[in-house]
């Protein structure tokens, strides 16, 4: 995703305003206790931490990587996870859609995985800005720019990209 576009510019330091776990632990037990994109680097969206995870270096065992798969005599196996880690609010994930109720002061939420998965009626708001009975659709700030590239040939269907042809 183009950086400029994106408004995603790479930082100048890679600290804790990037990567949350490299500062202290920021919390959402009290109410009102958020994480905004004008406190840490926007960037942050990408390794957010709305759970607590932390990993336990007491309990080591030996064996291959499962990530590399090599041989290693302290492997890491076990963490534990708490929820009310960070709360986001008001962010806009670039990879997520988003509705907006049309009732007035609805505030914007992510289109979030059902147990049966997405039906065909949201589909459309998946790749394109439009309007459904009680909501404005946004798709992911990505799919807006891949919809704004100037990309020679696509052919588009109902089950997705079928063909990209490049004419270089």
């Amino acid at each position: 995703m183009p950086q400029d576009e994106a408004d995603l510019p790479l930082p100048k330091k890679f600290d804790d305003l990037v990567f949350p776990w490299l500062g202290p632990t920021r919390t959402s037990e009290l109410a009102g206790a958020v994480v905004t994109d004008e406190q840490v680097n926007k960037l942050q969206a990408y390794w957010g931490m709305p759970r607590r995870i932390r990993i336990d270096f007491n309990t080591t065992t030996v064996g291959n990587c499962d990530i590399c798969g090599e041989q290693n005599d302290t492997l890491l196996s076990l963490m534990t996870t708490k929820n009310y880690g960070a709360n986001y609010a008001m962010w806009q994930h670039p990879l997520t859609p988003y509705r907006v109720p049309l009732k007035e002061g609805g505030e914007f939420y992510s289109v979030k995985p059902q147990p049966g998965g997405l039906i065909w009626r949201d589909w459309l708001g998946l790749i394109e800005t439009g309007k459904s009975e009680n909501n404005t659709e946004l798709p992911a700030l990505v799919v807006k720019l891949f919809n704004a590239s100037s990309l020679k040939q696509a052919k588009v269907g109902l089950w997705g990209i079928l063909a990209m042809i490049s004419t270089t």
